[in-house]
């Protein structure tokens, strides 16, 4: 029991003497560990923390040199990313969605859930990388999707492989925008036809403040024919928690009505989400 209780201590002490250096830690250097927590070793980090002062400048230097090139920017465009969309309660990058982002990119596939799902009653979102399927949940509406016990786990199991790599650099590439899907029909009218869309509220996108959820969806419709029109509508969404929740309609509707000459025409249909740039688009054909 004694020697149970002496490495106890011992890993107490540690852990305090940790603390005071970090706490002892000129502004510049507490900015450095902060700002990378998600890929500093923690041999890296003993070894900073155990520097004289007079060091440290040169050892943060040496450590983004020690990475391949463009790292450091990259590292920086992720955080910066992760600001930007994920809202909450904490800056977006301290968020377990940024973290995942930024430690293993963007996943190849997103399905998110803002009114829930079979799977879970509150908001929620499933990221695909390849094989792997990751969750994340937000049971209280507040914006900050935390990780699930079960995902946090295959995280963990893959970072402690030591071949695995943590931080994709490979070129940055423009990425094609993301496909969503919406439906449409035409209503004849005594001068025209009206386009009516119907987008289901689980296939958009949204930034969610504070449990506020917001979007912003942009419509053009192209036609080709006896006359040639071009039509574009913006949409700006913008619910509460409380209000998506209760809504009975599954679809978000959009009406555009074209004034028309008889005739045959034919067209396209796109729609666009400011937000996360997705993007969906559509064959139109008829005869008015």
């Amino acid at each position: 029991m004694k020697k149970i209780l002496f490495i106890i201590f011992i890993g107490i002490f540690i852990s305090c003497a940790t603390f005071e250096k970090t706490k002892s830690l000129d502004p510049e250097s507490k900015e450095f560990l902060s700002i990378t927590r998600y890929i500093i070793t923690n041999e890296e980090r003993k070894e900073f923390l155990n520097l004289p002062p007079e060091k440290r400048k040169e050892y943060i230097e040496d450590f983004w040199k020690k990475r391949p090139t463009g790292f450091k920017e990259e590292y920086y465009r992720r955080i910066e990313y992760a600001n930007k969309m994920f809202r909450g309660p904490k800056p977006g990058w301290l968020q377990d969605r940024g973290m995942v982002y930024i430690i293993y990119g963007a996943p190849s596939q997103v399905e998110r859930y803002p009114m829930g799902s079979a799977s879970y009653p509150y908001a929620h979102e499933i990221w695909y990388y390849e094989f792997i399927q990751i969750v994340f949940v937000d049971p209280y509406g507040l914006g900050d999707y935390r990780l699930t016990a079960e995902s946090s786990f295959i995280l963990d199991t893959i970072r402690s492989i030591p071949t695995a790599e943590v931080l994709n650099l490979n070129p940055v590439e423009k990425k094609k925008s993301l496909p969503f899907k919406f439906e449409f029909e035409i209503e004849m009218e005594e001068n025209g036809v009206i386009i009516n869309i119907s987008i289901p509220y689980e296939n958009i996108s949204f930034l969610e403040t504070n449990g506020v959820l917001e979007t912003e969806l942009e419509t053009i419709i192209t036609i080709e024919g006896k006359k040639e029109l071009k039509r574009s509508k913006t949409s700006k969404i913008s619910f509460s928690k409380e209000e998506i929740e209760k809504l009975s309609e599954r679809f978000y509707k959009i009406k555009i009505p074209l004034e028309l000459e008889k005739g045959k025409y034919k067209g396209n249909i796109t729609i666009l989400n400011k937000v996360s740039k997705e993007k969906a688009s559509k064959k139109i054909e008829f005869l008015f």
